[in-house]
Order: structure tokens, then sequence, then C-alpha cells
């Protein structure tokens, strides 16, 4: 039960900035988030200043493959990390949603 609880503080505080491709030029930007079974890893693809996918590269370690879905599917349309956490699941949307963001920022 340890396990699952490391990195839950870290992640759950953190604050989501809204990133987009806007600016970014073509290609697929890596990104990951660390802290204990919440770290994960992913590729984003940029096509004409826009967000083409997310690819998990590395998943965290119990997280819902479902709800990583959902959260690309919600990215994916919007745009940007700017979406609502999957109910349930607040922490671990935090922790993909700031991997993406870091793919993003690291970008630029």
């Amino acid at each position: 039960m340890g396990f699952a609880l490391l990195g839950k503080e870290p992640t759950y505080a953190l604050n989501l900035a809204g990133e987009g491709a806007t600016g970014l030029a073509d290609g697929t930007y890596t990104g990951e988030y660390n802290a204990f079974r919440f770290s994960n890893a992913v590729a984003v693809t940029v096509r004409d200043q826009a967000i083409t996918d997310i690819a998990v590269r590395k998943a965290q370690a119990v997280a819902k493959p479902e709800t990583m879905a959902a959260l690309r599917d919600a990215v994916l349309a919007a745009q940007t990390t700017a979406v609502d956490v999957i109910a349930g699941a607040t922490v671990d949307s935090k922790a993909y949603l700031k991997a993406v963001e870091n793919a993003l920022t690291g970008a630029r």
C-alpha cells in the first residue's frame, strides 16, 4: 500500500499551465513526470502547430489505460492540457497532463 501513495501529495498539488502547440515546429517531443508510481513518459507529435498524437512511452504503475486514453482524446480535441481531470483519477490525470506539458514546454 505504501508504494501506491508515494508521490501522491506533490502530484495532487501540481498546477497545470494549459500548454498547447502554438509556435512549435513540426516534430515529436518527449516529456516526463517523475513521482514514484505516478512517473510516466509521453511522446507528443505536433504538425502545423497542432497536437496530432500523444503516445505513452512509459505508463504509470497502476493507472488505468482507459484514463490515459480519455485524457489523450481530451487534449487532442481541446489542443491544450487545460482539460478536466478524470473523476476518481485526479492524481493519475495530473501526472499524465504534466508529462504532456513538459514535452511541449521542453520543445520551446
